[in-house]
């Protein structure tokens, strides 16, 4: 007898054992796929997110809360630096741009 055929006549002995395995394997490949694709994703959108900013000022709170709100626009924002802070970046001169942002 071919081996070819006893390996598949015992796959279809044991039908249960063989749908379990066969499902185990592509769920496993699905999984890597999705993986390596979302990390493009995430690896794209930093290179990308982070725009034409080197430096970012925001209010007292948590750093990484702060790149999250700014660049991808995720969470909540850290609040407003006072407006005196404001008013000494914007005589420094070193930066290339300064928004003041008015929320009513």
């Amino acid at each position: 007898m071919n081996i070819w055929k006893w390996a598949w006549k015992n796959m279809w002995h044991r039908k249960s054992l063989t749908i379990l395995t066969m499902s185990a394997i592509s769920i496993a490949a699905a999984f890597i796929v999705f993986i390596a694709i979302m990390n493009d994703g995430v690896e794209k959108g930093a290179k990308e997110g982070f725009g034409p900013y080197e430096l970012v000022i925001g209010a007292d709170g948590s750093r990484f809360q702060l790149m999250l709100n700014t660049f991808y626009h995720m969470g909540t924002p850290t609040g407003n630096i006072s407006y005196d802070m404001f008013e000494q970046v914007e005589q420094s001169g070193l930066n290339d741009i300064s928004v003041e942002r008015v929320c009513i």
